[in-house]
């Protein structure tokens, strides 16, 4: 399953973790990618032309963390 975080709720979620913690990449960008899947929250980030979107790869892990999140 796939969905579209349209309205960023889950960048929103983990902005300031990330931009405190994610370590940059060799192009001196953080990596969102690897920083989702480190999170383990049973989700796989999709990288799409105009939006974000993530699949869903766990289904009781991401059940767990909309709950413990809030998203």
């Amino acid at each position: 399953m796939e969905f579209e975080d349209i309205h960023d709720k889950v960048y929103s979620t983990f902005r300031d973790e990330f931009l405190a913690h994610a370590h940059k990449d060799a192009n001196g960008d953080r990596c969102w990618y690897n920083f989702i899947q480190n999170k383990d929250l049973g989700v796989q980030y999709i990288v799409k032309p105009s939006f974000d979107a993530y699949g869903v790869i766990d289904e009781k892990k991401w059940l767990f963390a909309r709950l413990k999140y809030g998203i």
